[in-house]
């Protein structure tokens, strides 16, 4: 299936990885953009291999790490990644719910 990424998404994913360069050592950075791959590859291939959210059915849930986890929709032949959110925050405050 194809994987289109919101521009939340993309921000998110962006200010992630500036924030893991700024702070973190290289290998967890390489470890973070690794474990995004692994789970668009898992999400290409089976959509529903992640949980249903408790709040939207049709947004599921990958944890990508601890503190990291990939929401995304299924919308026929096409997988929408609406964000990757911080699990420190309230996701019921997040605007795609």
């Amino acid at each position: 299936m194809t994987i289109v990424w919101s521009n939340e998404s993309i921000i998110d994913f962006e200010q992630n990885v500036v924030y893991l360069i700024e702070n973190w050592p290289e290998n967890v950075v390489i470890e973070f953009t690794e474990n995004v791959e692994l789970v668009l590859s898992i999400i290409s291939v089976n959509p529903y291999a992640f949980k249903k959210s408790n709040v939207d059915s049709k947004i599921r849930i990958a944890l990508i790490v601890k503190q990291i986890s990939l929401f995304y929709e299924i919308k026929k032949d096409k997988i929408y990644i609406l964000r990757l959110w911080n699990n420190h925050k309230d996701v019921s405050k997040n605007k795609f719910i």
